[in-house]
């Protein structure tokens, strides 16, 4: 007599289900399959999965008669109906979507297609697979972006919490989303935010084409304009005009921080660069934000952080940028006040001697210009001053008649 535990199995519809399923992934098209484990097909929402059988290939478990499979311990009805959940992602899945390497880890929730659209800006952790999460670590490797940090190439900084800001894509690549989820501090909320980062570089980049001579390199926007421009002063003689360093340094820098920054950070910078009238000092600042000055240097450090991970080159180029403008001077007008607003912008976007690790700091490089400079400036002036007195010498006398 049966056991209780299978009576399921008069149902006449799960039976034949099973029998079909196995025959379709016996097919020599379905070859690359038997070797994954039945993991592969699982998603992070399913419910009620049989747990004991996740770790073993698709092969080995198609060759164990289906009664010995419902009478395994712990296998109820409702794990086998899961399993056969999993047999049909199985035979909806192309060989050429399966990546080579997969880990062995029993991933934890009920979707019935097995990849997330590109385009879907919805995307939740819950929602990817373990063989979709493989897909885009492979891409990320293959395009050598594994060194990238996640707070330069994310859509927005607002979305993704500070403290992962200098991870990089490689500290992911390597894990499992079981693994992930072990991570201490990174909830749902978090993960998800990595996956979009993800999700949105993999979309990019998935229709390029590997070249042996070209690379394309992947910059926010703002960023791109701002770095091209900044190159393109420092390489030509002569200075821009005011409202060139206006339309190309400070304007897509403003940009950039309205897409990551708060509005209470965005009205900070306003109101320091001048662009909403004179520029105002800290004690000014925190009355017209309403905020004590402890908080207004706690933003003014936010808006330094958020350039410092967007823009990596911008402290070098600013600095030299800044050390040209500086040069433009006459002894009349010390700085010139045509760029007084790029001074203002610079100090606030890369301020000098703020805290910085040294090691990354490529300013405090640049900072001998700046004292060179200043130092011959004041050499020429002493010069100057000892030339007039020895012109002054040389008109007086040097005996006196006597009378």
């Amino acid at each position: 007599m049966p056991s209780s535990r299978v009576t399921f199995l008069d149902n006449i519809q799960i039976v034949p289900q099973y029998e079909q399923l196995r025959a379709t992934l016996f097919q020599e098209k379905y070859a690359l399959h038997l070797s994954k484990p039945l993991a592969f097909w699982a998603l992070p929402t399913d419910r009620r999965l049989p747990l004991v059988l996740l770790n073993r290939s698709l092969g080995e478990l198609l060759n164990i008669p289906f009664e010995e499979i419902c009478r395994t311990p712990s296998i109820g009805e409702k794990k086998v109906l899961s399993y056969l959940t999993l047999l049909t992602r199985a035979t909806n899945t192309k060989a050429e979507d399966i990546p080579e390497k997969f880990c062995l880890n029993v991933p934890i929730d009920n979707n019935s297609s097995l990849f997330i659209d590109e385009d879907d800006v919805f995307l939740e952790s819950a929602n990817v697979s373990e063989i979709q999460w493989q897909t885009w670590q492979n891409i990320i490797i293959e395009y050598g972006l594994q060194n990238e940090k996640l707070g330069r190439l994310c859509p927005t900084l607002k979305e993704l919490t500070h403290v992962v800001w200098n991870n990089t894509f490689e500290d992911y690549c390597s894990k499992s989303l079981t693994e992930i989820r072990e991570i201490p501090t990174h909830g749902e909320k978090r993960i998800t935010a990595i996956m979009k980062i993800f999700h949105n570089i993999c979309s990019i980049v998935s229709n390029l084409k590997n070249s042996k001579h070209f690379v394309m390199r992947l910059i926010p926007r703002n960023i791109d304009h701002v770095e091209n421009w900044s190159i393109k002063v420092l390489l030509k003689r002569g200075m821009p005009k005011k409202s060139e360093i206006d339309d190309n340094y400070i304007q897509p820098l403003l940009e950039q921080m309205k897409i990551d920054a708060s509005e209470q950070i965005y009205e900070l910078i306003l109101n320091r660069i001048g662009l909403q009238g004179e520029v105002t000092s800290i004690r000014q600042a925190s009355r017209i934000l309403k905020l004590a000055r402890a908080r207004v240097y706690q933003l003014l450090n936010e808006i330094n952080d958020i350039t410092l991970i967007r823009w990596p080159n911008g402290r070098l180029l600013t600095s030299l940028l800044r050390n040209k403008f500086l040069r433009d001077t006459t002894k009349e007008q010390y700085p010139n006040p045509e760029f007084a607003r790029f001074h203002a912008a610079a100090e606030l976007f890369f301020p000098w001697g703020r805290r910085e690790d040294a090691g990354d700091d490529y300013f405090f490089q640049f900072r001998e210009i700046d004292n060179d400079f200043a130092q011959e400036k004041e050499e020429n002036e002493f010069s100057n001053v000892s030339k007039l007195n020895e012109s002054f010498e040389e008109r007086i006398p040097k005996t006196f008649p006597v009378r």
